[in-house]
């Protein structure tokens, strides 16, 4: 946990994501029965990629949806969403975190 706090040890220039995150898990925290999940995807070439999936892509890199990418679907359920995105529980400002820099880790890059 420090290890992913000391990734953001330019507290006073962090950006819209990690200030928003704070706030919104500070406030889940202070919600009873309140559960936080993260999903991260990458829009790429028209295609979506799930950046925190298990399924192998490119060598070792974890991202989903293989060549043609994954379905964006539309419900009155769910509205707008990806089906098969993986969601992660997250309970604090260092698991979003660690997701984000995991993430980072398997977007594209040309």
């Amino acid at each position: 946990p420090q290890l992913a706090r000391e990734r953001l040890s330019f507290c006073d220039s962090r950006g819209i994501i990690p200030r928003a995150l704070e706030r919104l898990l500070d406030y889940a925290s202070r919600t009873p029965g309140a559960r936080c999940s993260c999903s991260y995807l990458e829009v790429y070439n028209e295609r979506v990629y799930d950046l925190l999936g298990a399924t192998g892509f490119r060598g070792s890199k974890a991202r989903t949806g293989g060549e043609r990418g994954l379905d964006i679907q539309e419900d009155r359920a769910n509205g707008v969403h990806v089906p098969e995105l993986a969601r992660v529980a997250v309970a604090n400002l260092d698991d979003v975190i660690d997701l984000l820099w995991r993430g980072a880790l398997n977007r594209a890059v040309d």
